[in-house]
């Protein structure tokens, strides 16, 4: 049949214990509408429909799904992005530590545990991470605030848990990234460490 309606809405409907009477009406509506739309636009009889019939339900259906699809997309570029910033956290501290060897290797050679200069460097990582996204945070800040005063009626203000969510983001990216070039600035040989130049 040409009217149907979606079986999800009478299960959802018959499950809280609703009458289906709200259905019945809009199949209604929808079987007196869809002949006088067909007249007003003289559509043959026998041809297709030129026109489609849409109810409020089927809109924001429609709006939730895409809605759906822009946070999945938002998502992957955030997972892409962070991918990115360790990548570069990374490199930052394997040229830290091998331009640090000598200090290394003098800090170990007078007594400092392995453990103390894996915390050092993972903390300088996890600093340099978490600068980065009180960067981030404060730019999108200042850019909702921009479009708050270009486009009255716009809100465009990040919620608490979404900041704090991106700022651990970035801190734990900097651990992961900088867990490689700490463990491997403590497992230098402190003489070896020493003789570098």
């Amino acid at each position: 049949e040409k009217y149907q309606i979606r079986v999800r809405d009478w299960e959802a409907a018959t499950a809280e214990g609703r009458t289906l009477a709200p259905y019945l009406t809009k199949l209604n509506e929808l079987r007196r509408a869809h002949p006088a739309l067909r007249l007003l636009r003289n559509v043959p009889p026998g041809e297709p429909d030129n026109f489609a019939l849409n109810t409020a339900d089927q809109i924001i259906a429609q709006f939730d799904r895409l809605g759906y699809q822009i946070f999945l997309a938002t998502i992957a570029l955030a997972g892409v992005s962070l991918i990115i910033g360790g990548i570069g956290i990374a490199n930052v501290m394997f040229i830290s530590v091998t331009e640090r060897t000598r200090e290394i290797g003098l800090r170990l050679a007078v007594g400092a545990r392995r453990r103390q200069v894996l915390r050092q460097f993972l903390l300088e990582a996890v600093f340099l991470s978490g600068i980065g996204g009180i960067g981030g945070v404060v730019a999108a800040l200042a850019i909702g605030g921009l479009l708050r005063l270009v486009l009255s009626g716009f809100s465009a203000v990040a919620p608490l848990w979404a900041i704090v969510a991106g700022l651990v983001s970035s801190v734990s990216v900097g651990v992961l990234a900088g867990y490689w070039p700490a463990r491997n600035a403590a497992a230098l040989d402190p003489v070896e460490a020493l003789r570098h130049e």
